[in-house]
């Protein structure tokens, strides 16, 4: 069986590897925070967190990719070869102390042999994130009134699944288009790293499976009382919520579905942590749908590097969603852990994943090996999906390999 994993959000678009592609559909407790962190991420240390200096300053980035991949999917309930292509673009502009535009493009196509003597099937992934922040009145030193605004709309197409798009219930390829808008009134500083914050958010999802029939809507809205911050005069701001309240709305062709929850935590702890991010959140949800459902929520994670040679991460989600299938309220679990070695132009590394959804689990192991000879970059992984109990997946989850050569300029 198999997958793939993100989000049209976000993130290090020239990575375009299985980690690159799970941080953008990465469930958080507070998704109006975790999606607007990697608005600046390009701004402070270039788009291509694998493996180079991408053309971009602290000002602007305009960065391509053009790249071409072998893999070995299953279609149609049997391995193939396929071959295929991919180009990406990223630009953003910044001004001011912490304000920017940011969008960022990839279309990813392989063409896999299908039933029939000359039969292919296109396999797509495409993704458009774009992030706006702007600030009024943002600077420490001053304690009068401001306000953040921010705004992300998104768009994501997978014809694979990964691993971790079960832990968002996303059980067979699908296509996903996601507005999300905050405002944030700032208010007096409450200690040297931050100032008083009120975010108000909201976030309008709907996704369609690969048939085009809609399968999901979901509207959530949140509010908080918030410590915020820069660090060192970053872009991305670090937030201890003292307390959340998050709604979520569901429709489904099986119905409605509903549900409340509180938070509290650090998105990211104090920045004295020389090379090391640690985020600690959690809370309590209660859910109504098919059944109904309550417990406690959390999260809890830490990415760790040392002057960009070596890049550590683990992370720890349990929360609560929704089968649009049925209309039933589900425990999920998430555990990930990655770590990469980028001694000069190599990258030795992977990940592992842990999946729990509803009593039913799966376990998944990609190696990643990759080398960099100017601005090209050769790299080859390798999924090995260790637990193949998953009944809740329709499509194939199963072992993957693929090659790629991408050019990065």
């Amino acid at each position: 069986m198999r997958a793939s994993l993100p989000t049209l959000v976000a993130l290090a678009l020239a990575a375009v590897t299985s980690r690159a592609r799970a941080e953008l559909s990465r469930p958080s407790l507070d998704d109006f925070y975790e999606r607007g962190r990697t608005r600046a991420a390009c701004m402070e240390r270039g788009i291509d967190r694998d493996h180079s200096d991408p053309a971009c300053d602290e000002r602007r980035v305009v960065a391509f990719l053009v790249g071409l991949e072998a893999a070995d999917p299953v279609v149609a309930g049997r391995r193939v070869l396929a071959l295929g292509a991919r180009v990406g673009v990223d630009a953003g502009l910044a001004w001011g102390a912490y304000d920017l535009i940011r969008s960022r493009a990839w279309i990813g196509l392989l063409r896999a042999p299908s039933e029939g003597a000359r039969a292919s099937k296109i396999l797509a992934d495409v993704t458009l994130d774009t992030a706006l922040f702007q600030t009024f009145h943002a600077d420490l030193d001053d304690d009068a009134a401001g306000l953040h605004l921010a705004l992300n709309p998104r768009l994501v197409q997978r014809a694979e699944l990964e691993p971790g798009d079960l832990a968002e219930l996303r059980v067979s390829p699908y296509r996903l288009w996601d507005l999300e808008a905050e405002a944030a009134p700032i208010g007096p500083r409450i200690d040297k790293d931050g100032r008083l914050a009120l975010p108000l958010g909201v976030d309008y999802r709907a996704q369609w499976n690969d048939a085009g029939e809609r399968v999901e809507q979901r509207t959530t809205l949140s509010g908080a009382v918030s410590l915020r911050g820069f660090p060192r005069g970053a872009r991305h701001h670090l937030q201890l919520d003292f307390a959340r309240l998050t709604r979520v709305d569901w429709s489904t062709p099986a119905g409605r579905a509903h549900g409340w929850s509180t938070s509290a935590g650090y998105q990211r702890l104090s920045p004295d942590l020389a090379g090391i991010e640690l985020w600690i959140l959690a809370g309590y949800g209660w859910y109504t749908g098919a059944n109904t459902a309550r417990g406690p929520i959390v999260q809890v994670g830490l990415e760790a590097t040392d002057d960009g040679r070596w890049v550590f991460g683990a992370s720890y989600d349990a929360r609560f969603g929704l089968d649009y299938r049925t209309n039933e309220i589900l425990r999920v679990h998430h555990a990930r852990v990655s770590a990469s070695l980028r001694p000069d132009r190599f990258v030795v590394g992977g990940s592992a994943e842990l999946i729990g959804v509803g009593g039913d689990a799966m376990a998944a192991l990609t190696p990643e090996v990759g080398v960099r000879f100017g601005d090209l970059a050769l790299a080859a992984r390798y999924r090995m999906v260790l637990t193949r109990r998953v009944p809740l997946v329709e499509a194939p989850l199963d072992d993957r390999f693929s090659v790629s050569v991408d050019w990065n300029f």
